[in-house]
Parts: structure tokens; C-alpha cells; sequence
């Protein structure tokens, strides 16, 4: 009697454990077409590119961030690259000091990423420009595909077989979210979010055809383009990856298969 009751406690334990470990999971997932009506704050515009898909994943555990933009084929005007600023739930445009603003640069034979502070005001000066304040601020350099070790994983730029085209990237956000801001904004350092996202995201990422970009050593001199799009939102609701919580309730149903098989 008295397993059969402490079995059946579990359970219930069990359950309540699975009811919130979508809360403790650590890999979300997101994922977006244009016929989407999750969000808030939406725009879109596909001048830079006209988009098929978004997924992305953030490992809250690992700080592993994978973004993968599919594009329609459109001939000879294939988008060339995107910048993307994320965080958890508000629109990231106009938070300067607090996040950090990724170039992806798929004009040459090998993607180029490159990372910065987000200036808070613009995709295209950022690079150039680290605050919005009067004059043009040194900017905050954070990471490069060229030369910064442990920072990527993948860079992605194919032709699918339908002909359209995925660009994105998987990399180790651990040196941009340990990053200390060269221009902090109103609340100083213990602003910095830098990037990711956990169960919302907010969004603002600009695509980009006819692009012209240039690098002294590492990092761009120039960012410039015939045509720009964009995505902004906030508060999209991303998913928790369903394993975590299966894995946890399979822990707990070993854990009482194992006591009940002491017992008798």
C-alpha cells in the first residue's frame, strides 16, 4: 500500500513538473513565414529580399544562436545579406547599449559575420557609428568571422533545390552576451542584453539586395545597398523544445520503476 501510494505521488509530481518545465527548458525555438499573426508591432517589407521562412533556436544552457532566412527564387535579384538585432519580447530599435547588431554578408565566396553594439538607430551606420549621440562615436567592435576564435560555428549561403535561397549562421553568443558596452546607455553597463531570446523575441532585421560592403582587416568599412527590407516585432512567442521535457519525464518514470523494483 505504501508504494502503491508513494508511486502514485510521483506521478503527480511528474505532472506537475512537465506542466511547468516548459518554463526551465533551455532551447527555444521560432519559427515565422509572412502569413504569421503572432507578434505584436509587426512590419515587413520585402524590397531586400522577399522571405520564404525564418527558424531560429537560442540554447539559453549552451548560448548557441541558429538563424536560417530562406528567400523566394527571384532571378537576379537574390538578397545578399541581412543585419538582425533580437532580444526577449520588445521591439530591439531604439535600445542603444543594450544590444548587439550582426552583419551578415553573403557577397563573397564566403559569408562574412561580423558583430557590434547596436547603436540603437540604424543598421547601416551602426558599423560606423557606436551611439546615437551627435557626431559619429567610435564604434563598439565585437566579433568577426575572420579572426575571432570559438565564435562560429556554421555560416550558411545556398541554393536549395526548389532555387530558393537560405542564408544564416550558427554561432556562440558567450563573447557577445559577456560583452561590456563602449557606449552603456541610461542605465549603464547593466543595460547590456546583448543577444537571444528565451520564451518571447523581438525582432529587427533588415535584408538587403545590390549590397557593397568592404573591410579594413576584420571589420566593415563600408555597408551599402540598392534596395533594403526589413522585419520588426515584439513579443513573439517562441517554443520550448519538447525533448527537455520529455527527457525530464523519463527521468522521473526511471526513478520510480527503479524504487518499485527494490521493493519487491
Amino acid at each position: 500500500m505504501l508504494n502503491k501510494l508513494m508511486t502514485t505521488t510521483m506521478i503527480a509530481m511528474l505532472a506537475v513538473a512537465t506542466t511547468t518545465g516548459a518554463a526551465k527548458a533551455s532551447l527555444y525555438e521560432w519559427d515565422w513565414t509572412p502569413a504569421s499573426t503572432d507578434g505584436s508591432n509587426l512590419g515587413y517589407n520585402s524590397y531586400g529580399g522577399d522571405i520564404n521562412s525564418i527558424h531560429g533556436e537560442f540554447n539559453t544552457t549552451t548560448q548557441t544562436l541558429k538563424w536560417l532566412v530562406n528567400y523566394k527564387d527571384e532571378s537576379s535579384r537574390d538578397p545578399e545579406g541581412f543585419t538582425l538585432a533580437l532580444n526577449n519580447g520588445p521591439n530591439p530599435k531604439g535600445h542603444s547599449g543594450e544590444l548587439a547588431l550582426i552583419y551578415f554578408d553573403a557577397t563573397r565566396s564566403n559569408p562574412v559575420l561580423t558583430a557590434y553594439g547596436y547603436n540603437g538607430q540604424n543598421s547601416t551606420s551602426t558599423f560606423y557609428d557606436g551611439s546615437e549621440r551627435g557626431g559619429n562615436q567610435t564604434p563598439d567592435l565585437i566579433g568577426t568571422s575572420r579572426s575571432t576564435a570559438g565564435f562560429i560555428n556554421q555560416l550558411i549561403d545556398r541554393r536549395e533545390s526548389d532555387n530558393s535561397i537560405t542564408l544564416g549562421f550558427e554561432i556562440n553568443t558567450a563573447l557577445i552576451n559577456g560583452h561590456t558596452p563602449m557606449h552603456p546607455g541610461p542605465g549603464g553597463v547593466a543595460d547590456w542584453f546583448g543577444t537571444g531570446f528565451d520564451n518571447h523575441l523581438g525582432i529587427w532585421m533588415h535584408s538587403f539586395r545590390g549590397l557593397d560592403t568592404s573591410y579594413s582587416g576584420d571589420y566593415l568599412t563600408q555597408w551599402s545597398a540598392k534596395k533594403e527590407g526589413w522585419l520588426d516585432g515584439s513579443d513573439f512567442t517562441t517554443t520550448p523544445e519538447p525533448g527537455s521535457i520529455a527527457l525530464l519525464g523519463l527521468g522521473a518514470w526511471a526513478m520510480i520503476r527503479r524504487r518499485r523494483n527494490a521493493a519487491a
